[in-house]
């Protein structure tokens, strides 16, 4: 079970939320991440992307892809001054880390979230800045 699930939201006020079960609405085989790259073809521009715990303490972690910034559970903004970015993308996935014993049971499984977003500066060189949480 995903401890935090995502939440999409585009120009035109279009949210896509993840599901529990990460399954896309639209192609079944896929991720519900599917549906956010989907929504981004049609030219529906993604403006923000959240990850919300599930534990029922609602820690929100936010990338705000107008300006380039991150928006922390404790409501601190963090942002790299000056720095104006083109083309800028969402960066959202997870590392799983799977421990096993001796007779290779598992013994534990950690989800890593990595959050950040991607874009180009006046020169056209690439910048991304990421957070990594669990």
């Amino acid at each position: 079970m995903l401890s935090y699930l995502f939440v999409a939201k585009f120009a035109n006020g279009r949210e896509i939320r993840q599901n529990f079960e990460d399954v896309s609405t639209k192609i079944p085989d896929k991720s519900s991440f599917t549906d956010v790259l989907e929504e981004e073809k049609t030219g529906n521009k993604l403006v923000s992307f959240s990850l919300i715990s599930q534990d029922g303490k609602h820690k929100i972690y936010t990338v705000d892809l107008i300006g380039g910034r991150f928006v922390l559970p404790s409501g601190h903004v963090s942002q790299v001054e000056g720095l104006e970015l083109t083309n800028i993308r969402v960066i959202y996935f997870r590392e799983n880390t799977i421990s096993f014993n001796e007779n290779l049971q598992q013994q534990g499984h950690d989800i890593t979230y990595i959050l950040g977003y991607q874009g180009n500066d006046s020169r056209g060189k690439n910048f991304k800045q990421t957070i990594k949480f669990c």
